[in-house]
């Protein structure tokens, strides 16, 4: 008996013992929990911001408002374009993530739909996001724009409408025109006279002779690839070298029939002392350094007014429409969606999701947006004339804005989302916004804008994530061989041998499996439409 009795306290004491011991084991665990959560709050977002490579910063004043505003700590850093696809894929190959991602594109298929890295967001922006929700509310239609092969909503998005349907048009200095006794280009041969009859004269006064007759870059929105719209291609800067036909074919600005003869066209032109030998390789600050200082008689560019240049420097310009360069051609650009872009993403390696929605949802206030875009009012003199910058309520009670001071504001980088209709509710069009939409009139009138804008491509069809691995090997060996070929085309000339080396390699880099997966994918999409 006695035996049994001490057998029945051991087990008592036993159970005791594992009873404290998972005591234990869970007060610990809420301690830990505790201390993450802890951690979690007063732990900084890591957020990764892509810019239009120029000089933005985390010590802009705007982003120490916001965290006067939120109370909120971010570590921010900041990804030049140029550089956003490699040190993405670097980032997600790593998985070292940023809590947050903004304005740059990201694959959502693969990053959201595919591997979960990014996390749904639409449960989130009725919780957390009240401001972007009321946007959002005015054209809910945005959102399919928006929406994942899954149905779900990975990022919140950036628009600035503008009623505009082309990006880039050509400039050329009618001052220089009229001290040469020339009118205007009314045919491609007139324009091939105009920059030989600009080359090598003192036209802008300096005493010395840097006249460039015609400028610009490669890949922006002042490409000189621009040209080939004169020969019937439509070019797209930074895209996926791909175009859809009126009929609703893919295909490759890279094999149509008149791309040698624009090929050549331009080496004539290099050759020839034409061309700036500096627009093969110069960056968008150069270039425009170069406008602002009265050197440059043609080049392509988004509009003229409040691009950072004086007004003595504005009214020197006027623009043509792009003339055909060969008979029985009609001149074709790229035609631009005003379709939502990147706002922001929030990564699953974020800790604290209700924190991050605030954050960004705070830069979605009508006043943050405007002071993130436009920036402050300010005048400065510059050149003997007044500069205006920034935003500021008119008589109407509506919104004037003027240029951006791209060194004081995150711009293209901060978060700005506004319906069409809002928009236009909310803010007078300026000088340059009339100015850009008159020239895109001109060229719809023309008959000049694309049908089926590429951007369709990019922005709106979905591929299977085995699509997507073989579409961006193929995508980046035939840009990579794209570039090479146009800068050794235009600066050595086009020869029967090089052109058939060319053709060879783009057949080689199996550039017919690349336009039939966006094929594929774009008829899925148009089925979808229907």
């Amino acid at each position: 008996m006695l035996l049994i009795i001490f057998l029945e306290v051991l087990k008592m004491k036993r159970n005791i013992i594992l009873i404290l011991a998972v005591v234990f084991v869970l007060m610990g665990t809420q301690l830990f929990a505790g201390g993450s959560a802890s951690n979690a709050a007063s732990r900084p977002l890591n957020v990764t911001i892509w810019s239009r490579d120029i000089a933005v910063s985390a010590d802009m004043n705007f982003y120490k408002q916001l965290r006067t505003q939120t109370g909120i700590d971010a570590n921010i850093t900041i990804v030049n374009g140029s550089e956003w696809t490699t040190k993405m894929n670097l980032m997600f190959a790593s998985g070292d993530y940023a809590d947050i991602i903004m304005r740059g594109d990201v694959e959502v298929e693969q990053y959201g739909v595919d591997q979960k890295i990014l996390i749904p967001l639409e449960g989130h922006i009725d919780r957390y996001m009240p401001n972007y929700k009321a946007l959002l509310a005015r054209d809910p239609s945005l959102n399919d724009y928006m929406r994942a092969s899954d149905g779900h909503i990975y990022k919140t998005g950036f628009l600035v409408p503008q009623n505009i349907n082309a990006e880039r048009h050509l400039f050329v200095n009618k001052s220089w025109l009229d001290k040469v006794n020339l009118a205007v280009p009314k045919t491609f041969s007139e324009l091939e006279n105009m920059l030989r009859t600009f080359k090598g004269k003192d036209l802008n006064g300096n005493g010395k002779i840097d006249e460039l007759p015609l400028s610009g870059i490669i890949g922006s929105n002042e490409s000189i690839l621009e040209l080939l719209s004169f020969f019937g291609i439509p070019y797209r800067a930074g895209s996926l070298w791909l175009n859809i036909t009126d009929d609703n074919r893919v295909v490759s600005p890279l094999q149509h029939q008149n791309f040698r003869a624009a090929m050549e066209t331009l080496a004539r032109w290099y050759s020839e002392g034409l061309i700036d030998v500096e627009a093969l390789t110069q960056n968008t600050s150069s270039f425009e350094a170069k406008v602002n200082n009265s050197q440059v008689g043609m080049f392509w560019r988004w509009r003229m007014k409040a691009m950072l240049s004086p007004d003595e420097i504005v009214n020197q310009y006027v623009s043509i429409l792009p003339l055909a360069a060969l008979p029985g051609v009609t001149p074709v650009v790229n035609r631009y969606l005003e379709l939502p872009g990147t706002g922001a993403m929030i990564t699953t390696a974020c800790k604290d999701i209700e924190k991050a929605c605030k954050w960004i949802d705070a830069q979605y206030t009508f006043e943050n947006m405007a002071n993130g875009y436009y920036g402050p009012y300010k005048e400065v003199t510059q050149n003997n004339s007044v500069m205006q910058y920034g935003w500021r309520k008119s008589a109407n009670g509506k919104v004037d804005f003027f240029a951006a001071d791209l060194e004081e504001i995150p711009n293209q980088s901060a978060l700005h989302f506004f319906s069409g209709p809002e928009y236009f509710e909310k803010f007078n069009l300026p000088a340059q916004r009339i100015e850009k939409i008159n020239y895109c009139e001109q060229l719809t009138k023309a008959g000049m804008v694309e049908k089926n804008a590429a951007t369709i491509l990019d922005s709106l069809v979905k591929m299977s994530p085995a699509d997507m691995a073989q579409r961006d090997l193929l995508r980046a060996q035939i840009d990579t061989f794209a570039k090479e070929s146009i800068t050794n085309f235009i600066s050595n000339g086009v020869t029967n041998a090089s052109w058939n080396t060319y053709t060879a390699t783009l057949q080689n880099l199996r550039i017919n499996d690349y336009i039939r997966l966006y094929q594929n994918a774009y008829d899925r999409y148009r089925a979808a439409q229907r």
